[in-house]
């Protein structure tokens, strides 16, 4: 487990802003395509349902959505195992829909 898994896991809004301020991104591209368990930050954020942390792995660390997990398991999987989950990658889904 790194640091980014561990402020997603207490949802902790403040420490990923930090990160995502100090850390460079070369830093940002090793912590999010790290596979803790299985599953790196995207899916871990999304199976927590916290919009704005999902939103943060997304915008400040440049984590892909489509990633899918060890196991073959894309993000969508792991938003629907959480009702708040599934609903924020429909929001952030239709959010992005908008800047293409």
């Amino acid at each position: 487990m790194n640091v980014l898994n561990l402020a997603i896991d207490q949802q902790r809004i403040d420490i990923l802003q930090y990160l995502s301020v100090v850390l460079n991104s070369e830093q940002k591209n090793v912590l999010v395509t790290h596979y803790f368990k299985g599953v790196c930050a995207v899916h871990q954020a999304a199976s927590i349902g916290n919009r704005r942390i999902l939103s943060i792995i997304v915008d400040d660390f440049k984590c892909d959505l489509n990633t899918f997990s060890e196991q073959g398991l894309s993000t969508l999987h792991y938003a629907a195992q959480n009702y708040r989950g599934y609903l924020s990658l429909l929001l952030m889904k239709h959010q992005y829909d908008g800047k293409r």
